[in-house]
């Protein structure tokens, strides 16, 4: 190659060789300067590199300036820079990547060959001990001491040494065998006797050095390169007599397969001469017509004819083909193993966790090169691998075994596996790195299942905990199916797939082992899809509709919270104003708000947050943002205004960035969106071994298990593991069923290794498989041609089993009505007694379920179904001291509300189902705006009858149950109710007789018969009651004017005979209203009395019959440990105050947090409270309980000291407690003083509604004796005029100035008194007073003597004005309609006309 001729002149001046000494010229600074110029100056064709490498200015001249000129530090640092320059590796020259033209690929071969040349002249150990003294000069020096110049010194002689080791070995050209020194081992025992080894220990154990950590990690990788850790930690150890017989078996097995081999040639060649040709049929290979192939050879082996021989192989494309393994190990000599076996074992022993810990953190910190992580992950899996099999001393690997560990690999293999599926062109390179982070993740798991099996328990302890990590989280489970359903030959090589291969075996084999040692519970991701809305090209985008935002907060509002509650970290590096921006300040709080809300959007929460803070902290004056102390509450519902807002946004678009949409649109519309939920279930090995049976999983298998020669024992056992697990596990043989599978065990059965033990697992796997074909196909003739597809799971199935087998077999679950009612009534009982925390209400109802075949899932589906529950949350047993409402918790008090709203008591019922007190509920649902004011929910106290009673699907079945138990006995009514709750006696009769259970009402309702009312009929044929009633229609004038007094005394006596109905009216009303729950008080008073006295008893028996120790042990039982320190802390916090100021006054206990409040709302702690001494509110002023002032100092310390627990949660010293009774005396005067002050509220109230109804009341009476005397004034009138008419008028009225009265029999318990006017006018009174039962009769007298007449004794008023010019009584259970109609009136002349 001709040099140029400036090139030439200057590399003249640096100097010549005279003898063995190398002599430099004058200008040789200066000289090697001009090289490094001309170096910055070269082409892309590096035509400078390649004539220097071809003039051999390196070997010759820049080495040997080196050695000889090793104190001149100038020229030793300029000659150090060009020695960087010419050894760096050949793809950096050509912009990282290997040139594709044909001349541009010759010039990097030529580098290639250059670089191998300066590999060869480093092998020179006086070079290497100068460089040694240099970096231990430089060592030497403190740090305070070493100048700019010396540390880039170091940093180039440590570059050099790394080129010089990166320049990769050409087999072909050395033509090394095993056990002898190649070039790279050459260069490696050169570091050993030159001292190299021991300054690169010292630098990577010293603390001081840690800038250097990558630069060294790099060097030792390369130093390694060729080198296998196993052979490595075995190397100069006497074999044990195992060891050597297994390798005396593999030998054996390699000859007995060679002499297979040679067998099988040796009978395919024919016994006859080769000179004696023929012709031969061969049978069953049909020719290119319809008969046999005539062949004119003798071919021994038959199975090697083919008609293709002849034929062009189809041409695949260079970026199809399949990779060709670049990796290259190889055995070095035993010298050189066991100096680098030496340098292995310090190595870990002084470097190996300091120095792992700072290249992790400089790679966490960004402060390396791209792809420097790669480095890392081949020294975490060569290194523990090299102690897995020397020492197997966990703790000198401690620094990278770790869960953080296993994350990091994890996350750089997913990004590798990302990019190799995005850059197309790199994804060879891509699919090398995934490979060492492969290795990296399958060593791990090697490691950590060596501890396992160790038998130290310390190690098996840190494994466990480890394991329990990994296996927790769904990524980790999901890595290897990702993997092998993505492989693929063209990118990844097949040694990374038997790799995977091997580290699923391992995984699953280790997982399957873990669940079997008990119930494992593990992290489940459920994801749902939803196809973003398709948007036209050039049309504003529009946004998501508000049914979609909610659906989309509902997803990150739990995380959201977290983080507003700064339970995770936030990044700090957000900045929402950019000063040097010519954009409005108002413009950019505008866009501010767009990016809090796009960030929200595509859930990136943290950043979101991160983003609001910051803009409050710029705009503050407007608190646009929230003020500068808002809580996270206010926080919260701030953030979530922004999501939900509909924010303007531009909507004019460039031309340009429309016809980019374009482009896109048909990538857009096709785009999903996907929204996580994450969850915890139990692990099933079973179910997650499904997710292995994938066609594209066991194609991956079956590429592999075509290279069964070549592959090792245990590769294609893992092979035939996974096979085993498919086919006869989970029962798919049927997916084994293909043409490749089929043809590699065919060439294995019909070939000379059949009967070799290696391949003795292969065999009878292949047989099993063969013979289930055969099988199916018997059935199923069509099973030859799917042959030639990968089948799923299903299809599988359909075809062992016959075509529409899957379809017909995905049946859903039956749920008979009883099973349904069973869950119904077990979920009410769970729900209304959660005891146990650990479990929620669905573990509660399996455990009690009788049908034993029902899942979780089932039974979660079905209380769905029922209405029971909205999700699987309600389940969660939440007895937590949250005080901030979440969106969950919001919804869930939305829920609730629905469901509870029309009970009697649905703030109670709230209350308790959510764990927190009555006022915060209250305050939340006003808040919320579902109430305007607590009243609305507060508890209902219905009257009975006045409300419509809904009975459920499980009430009724619960009643029939009940009525069927108690029908035979002697009180059946009475034992439903003592098992029944929210019904009256009424109702529950009514139902009854609904359910036609009962035909009649006396079945069940065993009270008193009484005599049945006696009725008469008035002359329109109606019943009526026999009331005294006065007689408007009497011709005598004196009676007509008594009968008038008497109607107006009987008025009177309603007004002031009011108020004493009025009050027994309360009082009874009282007595009949409905308790709490819906009883009727005076149906069910037995119950009632039974269940006050069994509180009683129970209450005495809590406080009295048990020991104070037992108290506390069910104090503590029941959740409430927590609720005991906080009462500690306050009886310490009170004695320390006593004794300073010896103080007697009364110190309130305030419940501040949730728990402490639910607790104060317990019966059974505040019992215990009273016991120990903690006195309740004593009037209605105070409302907190208190700590009494008569406690003494030591009575305090002695409360404090028998509330102490020891770690069994046992009380140590509950004897020093005086167990405090509060006495009946002092109780019965707080109850009556309790009781007066309700009776005087009660009384107020009362009061003040008769007042109201007592002048209404006068108001309607005078109404009615003006209208009286209008129709007395009226008749006397008509009568006057009347005083001429015929005598069959006067009999008439004789008739009718003798009216009969009749009272109804008494004794019933509820006798409605009803007034009628008796129209005696009609001609067929004759005969009804025949038809009539006899019944006593009242002779009303016609003289003057009327004042005995009986006026009614109750009334009750009407807002209307009858006919009858009387009030009437109207009950809503009557069945009669009491109203006389005007026109009846009018038509029987009682009355003249509509005026009257």
């Amino acid at each position: 190659m001709v040099m140029h001729v400036e090139l030439q002149a200057t590399c003249s001046a640096l100097g010549y060789l005279e003898g063995k000494k190398y002599i430099k010229e004058p200008d040789c600074l200066e000289t090697v300067k001009d090289l490094i110029r001309f170096l910055k100056r070269e082409d892309e064709t590096c035509d400078i590199r390649r004539q220097l490498g071809h003039a051999g200015i390196l070997q010759n001249d820049l080495l040997q300036l080196i050695k000889n000129y090793k104190n001149d530090a100038a020229l030793f640092d300029a000659v150090l820079r060009l020695l960087v320059n010419l050894t760096q590796p050949a793809y950096l020259c050509f912009n990282n990547h290997i040139p594709e033209d044909k001349t541009l690929r010759n010039y990097y071969i030529e580098i290639e060959n250059h670089l191998y040349n300066y590999k060869e002249a480093f092998v020179d150990e006086v070079l290497f001990a100068v460089l040694t003294e240099k970096i231990g000069d430089i060592l030497k020096l403190d740090w305070e001491q070493r100048q700019e110049e010396d540390k880039l010194t170091l940093e180039r002689m440590l570059i050099v040494l790394r080129n010089v080791l990166h320049i990769a070995p050409d087999p072909s050209m050395e033509k090394r065998t095993d056990d002898d020194a190649s070039l790279h081992d050459q260069i490696i025992w050169v570091f050993h006797v030159s001292g190299m080894e021991d300054m690169l220990l010292y630098i990577a154990s010293a603390d001081d050095e840690r800038q250097l950590c990558m630069h060294l990690l790099e060097i030792i990788s390369l130093m390694f390169r060729e080198q296998k850790p196993e052979v490595l930690a075995n190397a100069g150890v006497k074999k044990s007599q195992s060891e050597k017989e297994r390798e005396e078996r593999e030998l054996e097995s390699i000859r007995e397969q060679e002499r297979a081999n040679k067998r099988a040639e040796f009978l395919k060649q024919s016994t006859r001469h080769s000179r004696f040709g023929g012709t031969y049929v061969v049978k069953n290979f049909k020719s290119i017509s319809d008969r046999e192939m005539i062949y004119h050879k003798a071919r021994g082996d038959v199975d090697n004819i083919t008609l293709n021989d002849k034929k062009r192989n189809t041409r695949v494309s260079k970026n199809r083909q399949p990779i060709k393994d670049t990796e290259f190990t190889r055995r070095s000599t035993l010298s050189i193993r066991l100096s680098l076996k030496e340098f292995c074992v310090q190595f870990l022993e002084n470097c190996y966790n300091p120095l792992m810990f700072a290249v992790k953190d400089n790679l966490l910190r960004e402060k390396t090169q791209e792809h420097d992580e790669t480095y890392y992950m081949w020294s975490v899996r060569f290194f523990m691998e090299f102690c897995r099999f020397h020492s197997k001393r966990v703790d000198l690997i401690s620094e990278t075994m770790s869960t953080n560990t296993y994350h990091y690999i994890y996350t750089n293999l997913i990004n590798y596996y990302e990019m190799m599926l995005t850059e197309k062109k790199e994804a060879k390179v891509w699919g090398r790195r995934a490979h060492l982070a492969l290795k990296a993740y399958q060593e791990l798991m090697l490691t950590l299942d060596s501890m396992d099996r160790s038998g130290n328990s310390h190690f098996i302890e840190s494994a466990k905990v480890i394991k329990s990590n990994v296996f927790y989280l769904t990524e980790y489970r999901d890595i290897f199916v990702t993997l092998l359903r993505k492989f693929n030959e063209s990118q990844m090589s097949r040694t990374y797939l038997k790799d995977l291969v091997e580290s699923t075996h391992l995984f699953l084999k280790m997982l399957e082992t873990w669940s079997k040692k008990g119930s494992v519970v593990v992290q489940k991701k459920k994801k749902h899809k939803s196809k973003k809305p398709k948007e036209k090209p050039g049309s504003a985008a529009s946004g998501p509709s508000e049914q979609e935002l909610e659906d989309m907060w509902d997803e990150i509002s739990g995380e959201l919270s977290e983080i507003v509650q700064n339970r995770k970290e936030i990044p700090t590096d957000i900045t929402p104003f950019d000063a040097a921006s010519e954009v409005d300040v108002d413009q950019q709080r505008a866009e501010t708000m767009i990016r809090i809300q796009d960030t929200l959007r595509e859930k990136k929460m943290g950043e979101a947050v991160a983003l609001f803070r910051a803009a409050r902290e710029v705009w503050p004056e407007r608190d646009e943002f929230g003020a500068v102390d808002v809580s996270p509450e206010d926080e919260f519902m701030l953030v979530r205004e922004i999501f939900l807002a509909p924010l303007p946004r531009q909507t004019v678009e460039s031309e340009n960035n429309i016809f980019e949409e374009d482009e896109t649109f048909n990538e857009v519309e096709e785009e999903e969106m996907e929204f996580t939920e994450k969850s915890e279930q139990q692990f099933n090995f079973q179910q997650y071994m499904n997710t292995f049976a994938k066609s594209a999983i066991l194609k991956s298998y079956g590429l592999l298990l075509a290279d069964y020669k070549t592959n090792t024992t245990h590769t294609n056992h893992c092979i035939i593991k996974m096979f085993h697990r498919v086919s006869v596990d989970l029962g798919c043989v049927g997916m084994l069923f293909q043409a490749s599978i089929f043809r590699t065990f065919q060439q294995l059965m019909f070939g000379p290794c059949v009967k070799l033990p290696r391949y003795k697992e292969m065999v009878k796997f292949g047989t099993y498989l063969v013979e289930h074909f055969v099988k199916a196909a018997q059935d199923n003739p069509k099973i030859f041609m799917e042959l030639l597809f990968w089948k799923s799971s299903s299809e599988a199935m359909d075809i062992t089993h016959g075509y529409g087998y899957t379809a017909n077999n995905r049946t859903k679950v039956l749920w008979t009505e009883e099973q349904e009612q069973e869950v119904g009534r077990l979920y009410e009982e769970s729900a209304a007694n959660i005891e146990d925390n650990e479990k929620d209400i669905a573990d509660r109802i399996m455990e009690r379920l009788t049908d034993p075949t029902k899942t979780r899932n089932q039974l979660i589906r079905q209380l769905k179904r029922q209405g029971l529950i909205d999700s699987a949350a309600e389940l969660r047993s939440k007895k937590t001291g949250v005080n901030v409402w979440r969106e969950e918790h919001e919804l869930e008090l939305k829920t609730l509300f629905e469901r509870y709203k029309d009970s009697d008591d649905p703030l109670g019922n709230i209350a308790s189902s959510m764990y927190r007190s009555k006022n915060k509920v209250a305050n939340k649902l006003i808040e919320l705006g579902l109430i305007n004011d607590r009243k609305d929910i507060d508890k209902k106290r219905t009257k009975k009858n006045k409300s419509h009673v809904v009975w459920r699907e499980e009430e009724e079945f619960e009643l029939r149950n009940l009525f069927e138990e108690y029908q035979d006995g002697g009180n059946t009514l009475h034992n439903i109710m003592s098992r029944i709750s929210g019904k009256s006696k009424s109702n529950v009769i009514d139902k009854l007789l609904e359910l036609e259970l009962i035909k009649d009402r006396s079945e069940v309702d065993k009270r008193k018969p009484t005599k049945k009312k006696k009725t008469n009929k008035d002359i329109w044929g109606a019943e009526q009651e026999d009331e005294v009633l006065p007689d408007f229609s009497s011709s005598d004038e004196e009676t007509r004017a008594r009968r008038l007094d008497s109607t107006r005394n009987m008025l009177e006596n309603i007004n002031s005979n009011d108020e004493k109905t009025s009050d027994s009216e309360s009082s009874s009303s009282d007595d009949s209203d409905m308790d709490d729950n819906g009883v009727d008080m005076a149906s069910g008073s037995e119950g009632s009395t039974n269940m006050h006295k069994d509180e009683t008893i129970r209450r005495t028996a809590y406080t009295q019959g048990l020991n104070l120790t037992e108290v506390i042990k069910d104090i503590v039982s029941s959740g409430y440990k927590e609720q005991i320190t906080w009462i500690q802390r306050a009886l310490q916090k009170t004695a320390n105050n006593r004794e300073k100021n010896n103080s007697g006054v009364s110190i309130p206990i305030v419940p501040l947090t949730e728990d402490n409040e639910t607790a104060m709302e317990d019966e059974k702690f505040l019992d215990f409270m009273k016991m120990i001494g903690i006195s309740p509110p004593a009037n209605e002023q105070e409302a907190f309980w208190r700590i009494s002032g008569e406690l003494s100092v030591s009575e305090l310390r002695n409360i404090i000291d028998g509330l102490t627990l020891n770690d069994q949660d046992e009380p140590i010293n509950a004897d020093k407690i005086q167990v405090k009774q509060i006495s009946s005396m002092k109780k019965k005067k707080q109850a009556k003083e309790k009781k007066e002050v309700r009776k005087n509220k009660k009384d107020a109230e009362k009061e003040k509604k008769e007042n109201n109804k007592q002048a209404e009341r006068k108001k309607i009476m005078m109404s009615k004796l003006e209208a009286l005397k209008a129709l007395k004034e009226s008749r006397k009138r008509k009568r006057t005029d009347e005083n001429n008419e015929s005598s069959s008028d006067e009999e008439i009225e004789n008739k009718f100035n003798k009216p009969k009265s009749r009272i109804s029999p008494k004794g019933t318990k509820k006798t409605r008194k009803i007034q009628r006017v008796m129209d005696l006018d009609s001609e067929s009174d004759d005969a009804s007073e025949k038809d009539r039962s006899p019944v006593k009769q009242v002779q009303m007298e016609s003289d003057g003597n009327s004042s005995s007449d009986e006026p009614l004794t109750k009334s009750t008023k009407s807002q209307s004005f009858p006919a009858t010019m009387l009030s009437q009584v109207v009950d809503s259970d009557s069945d009669v309609d009491d109203h006389i109609p005007l026109r009846k009136v009018l038509k029987k002349n009682i009355i003249s006309s509509d005026e009257d």
